[in-house]
């Protein structure tokens, strides 16, 4: 079956939910001291930029969702609360996603003090590039203090995916 371009941009953002859902799992079994690695290139520690992460893309579908507020100062409160936060901006985006914005639909967005207008399409690819980048350079954090961070990528999540259908009963193709 061929899947829409609907459905592909869906799959990407589920990909993008289950790596940043991981990683903060991952963290959850870390001793509490990881959390304050500095993260080079990143906004200060490893909670910071965990922090960063989802606050990041909460701000970017209230810009999707024409909300247009300013970009959050992202604080980094605990792991369950990120965790959580994570957990429904997935379940936001695939609702969202549904009925996908056009790509070139401008909206408003509000950074460093001053508005500029973009278009959608831009703001749903720099939160799949700002996810993606600030996952590695939590990895990257901590494994430059000796600790394997279990795989993040598209392929594991494809293993994931597949291993998760099996557990559950398929649906007759009607």
């Amino acid at each position: 079956m061929i899947r829409s371009g609907d459905e592909q941009l869906i799959e990407q953002f589920r990909y993008n939910a289950w790596a940043t859902l991981r990683l903060i799992e991952f963290c959850e079994e870390l001793d509490p001291q990881m959390l304050e690695t500095p993260v080079r290139g990143g906004h200060g520690t490893v909670k910071d930029v965990l922090a960063n992460l989802v606050g990041m893309e909460e701000f970017y579908l209230a810009v999707v969702e024409g909300s247009a507020p300013r970009a959050p100062r992202s604080r980094f409160t605990n792991l369950d609360d990120l965790y959580d936060r994570a957990l429904r901006l997935a379940e936001r985006w695939e609702r969202r996603l549904q009925q996908p914005p056009h790509p070139e639909r401008l909206v408003e967005i509000w950074e460093g003090g001053e508005g500029r207008r973009v278009r959608v399409g831009t703001v749903l690819a720099q939160v799949l590039a700002h996810g993606g980048e600030q996952r590695t350079r939590v990895a990257s954090a901590l494994e430059g203090r000796g600790v394997e961070v279990p795989p993040l990528d598209a392929w594991t999540y494809g293993v994931w995916l597949e291993r998760h259908r099996q557990q559950q009963p398929r649906r007759e193709a009607l």
